[in-house]
């Protein structure tokens, strides 16, 4: 439909990932558990952390600050982005503007 995706609420979620075997190759993503989190919505982001139960798989995703207290999300469309542990989320400022399509293979930083 060429519609830019525009979510109220951005999460970077960072969890133990690993390569899986199977044609093609992909991602393994541990999202069951929790781990750190940061969840840009209003123009602020929050550090937070993520959980979802071990044992009750059917239970949503939760995001949790500092202090334990849920986080309220923004009530609209919803981006949750799980990378590795080890990865950093940099935010800097951005602009309207939709940046150009990138061409070439994805790097990964799943190597030792």
């Amino acid at each position: 439909d060429n519609v830019p995706v525009r979510p109220k609420v951005l999460i970077v979620a960072h969890a133990e990932q690993r390569l899986a075997n199977g044609p093609g190759g992909y991602n393994d993503v541990e999202v069951e558990g929790s781990g750190p989190a940061e969840i840009y919505q209003n123009g602020l982001v929050i550090s937070g952390t993520w959980s979802k139960s071990e044992i009750h798989k059917q239970d949503p995703l939760s995001f949790t600050d500092a202090s334990g207290a849920r986080i309220p999300l923004v009530r609209g469309q919803l981006w949750i982005h799980f990378v590795d542990g080890r990865t950093p989320a940099i935010w800097t400022p951005g602009s309207l503007v939709p940046p150009e399509p990138s061409t070439g293979t994805t790097p990964t930083n799943l190597g030792g």
